[in-house]
């Protein structure tokens, strides 16, 4: 379950994140079908510089952090 925000965003739950293999960058689909919402990854090559860019993104989580943990956790371990 999410919230929506003023701006109309929501965050992903991790379960689902890790269920469609969505990471930082990827591109995701909302279907509306018959009065509901199907969330889809898009399968595309991926362009690095925009991978990039959302890594970035929620740079606060990042401070603090040991690389070795990032790195781990980027890479889904």
């Amino acid at each position: 379950m999410s919230t929506v925000t003023r701006k109309g965003q929501v965050t992903i739950p991790k379960e689902v994140r890790e269920a469609l293999g969505a990471r930082p960058g990827d591109r995701v689909e909302f279907i509306l079908e018959a009065g509901s919402v199907k969330l889809v990854k898009v399968e595309e090559e991926r362009d690095p510089l925009m991978v990039a860019v959302g890594l970035f993104e929620d740079v606060e989580l990042w401070k603090g952090r040991r690389s070795g943990e990032l790195m781990k956790e980027l890479r889904g371990r």
